[in-house]
């Protein structure tokens, strides 16, 4: 791809950005004590998003909050338009990457059915946290909502729910507890919000899927984790009828929070060996008869076998990208393509293409820092990265090629099954079995 595209940010982006940091603003003040510099913010929000589809809900919000009506309606519609510039955000910055694209999206809100009055009470508490300010909450206001979160983890519909809202709480928690209030943030928090806010108005349909079989090139790994839940996800090129298509491979679980960076893998089960077996001896995976999405998940029933070595670098670069996210998960922070670069140097943080510097996004291997020393970025001379978008493009290491000990290529997660094995801490077995006796006390 040409680097060189990514220099220029969109027509627009800063804007929607800027506006969108107005509702971040007023979510950390608190709808009730709004001046009036951030009330005619929201205005001019609504009037950016007067002749879209949500120009009538978002006005009415802003309206009805303006009057000091602080329903959970009219917060979702709030949430709704901050969500829509981003996704327009996302879009724009897919499209500096891939160029136009014509990606549809075929989920759809399912009714709520009898979890109606839980997400209604979700919503309703989201609200009361929104009036009082993100930045003014006190125990009392985040305390009584423990018994609705062990609702939401008891329901398998709303695990997607669970796993939000339960960071989101975790977080404001840690703040409550650290007595801090400086440099609060703010983005983050008010994203969470939104996506919780939205997340609560149904339950996401799952996406198509079409049956594949083929062999998976693992390219490496990506954890991200809260201290009660954790998703890896393996990136990887799937080789079938002569195409190559870009592809996640995520497997998840809740965890305890005293779980060390590679413990967290025996919170997987068997799931993950297969994966980590083929990543420690370079290999590729057979699959027969897996699942593709829609959106570019793969969901693989049985085991996974060996299908002899894999070298991602030397496999066609026409790869198919994976398709856009859902409109309700459109957001640049979501951003994530599987770019290779066939040559580059890295110094000082920061990627080398031609005449393109990029910075490096180190802070996003959670867990696998220990893999990639400052020697082997020194040494690296080709590289397959996830290119991300914080306030600008990065790049996150997934496979490194170079010389020296990088001659044979480097993939993100190769060392864990080896790491595996030395680790001398038992930790989740030993609370497995803590728990079994009070069961059967």
């Amino acid at each position: 791809m040409d680097f060189t595209s990514l220099q220029t940010p969109p027509a627009g982006l800063s804007e929607a950005l800027s506006q969108a940091g107005a509702v971040d603003a007023a979510l950390m003040t608190g709808l009730s004590r709004l001046p009036e510099a951030l009330r005619q913010d929201l205005d001019a929000l609504a009037g950016t998003l007067a002749h879209s589809p949500l120009g009538g809900l978002v006005a009415d919000a802003v309206s009805r909050l303006k009057r000091s009506e602080f329903s959970a309606s009219a917060c979702l519609g709030l949430a709704a338009g901050r969500s829509a510039l981003f996704g327009a955000a996302y879009d724009a910055l897919r499209e500096q990457v891939h160029g136009a694209t014509s990606d549809e999206d075929d989920t759809h809100l399912l009714p709520t059915g009898d979890d109606a009055p839980l997400l209604g009470g979700v919503q309703q508490w989201l609200a009361e946290l929104a009036v009082a300010g993100l930045q003014n909450l006190t125990e009392a206001n985040l305390m009584p909502f423990a018994s609705v979160q062990a609702q939401l983890q008891a329901r398998a519909s709303l695990c997607n729910q669970a796993v939000l809202l339960a960071g989101f709480c975790d977080e404001l928690i840690a703040v409550l507890q650290q007595k801090q209030r400086a440099g609060l943030p703010a983005r983050r928090w008010t994203d969470l919000w939104c996506a919780s806010m939205l997340g609560a108005q149904g339950i996401t349909s799952a996406p198509s899927f079409r049956t594949v079989s083929g062999r998976l090139h693992p390219c490496g790994v990506d954890v991200r984790a809260h201290r009660s839940f954790v998703v890896a996800t393996l990136w990887g090129v799937l080789e079938t009828n002569g195409q190559l298509q870009v592809v996640r491979w995520p497997f998840a679980s809740w965890k305890v929070s005293v779980l060390g960076p590679d413990e967290v893998w025996r919170a997987f089960g068997s799931v993950a060996q297969p994966i980590l077996k083929a990543l420690a001896e370079g290999k590729a995976l057979a699959l027969e008869a897996a699942e593709l999405s829609r959106a570019g998940d793969l969901t693989v029933h049985g085991e996974a076998s060996l299908a002899g070595p894999s070298d991602p670098f030397a496999l066609a670069a026409d790869w198919a990208p994976v398709p856009a996210l859902r409109a309700t998960a459109r957001h640049p922070v979501h951003l994530a393509e599987m770019v290779r670069i066939e040559a580059c140097t890295i110094a000082d943080g920061l990627v080398q293409i031609g005449t393109v510097a990029l910075p490096l996004a180190l802070d996003r291997l959670a867990g696998l820092q220990a893999e990639v020393e400052e020697k082997q970025l020194g040494a690296t001379t080709g590289m397959i990265a996830l290119l991300r978008w914080d306030e600008g493009w990065r790049l996150q290491p997934l496979a490194l090629r170079g010389s020296g000990k990088l001659k044979a290529g480097l993939r993100l997660g190769q060392g864990i099954a080896g790491r595996l094995t030395k680790l001398k801490t038992e930790t989740l077995s030993q609370l497995e079995e803590r728990a079994s006796r009070l069961l059967r006390a």
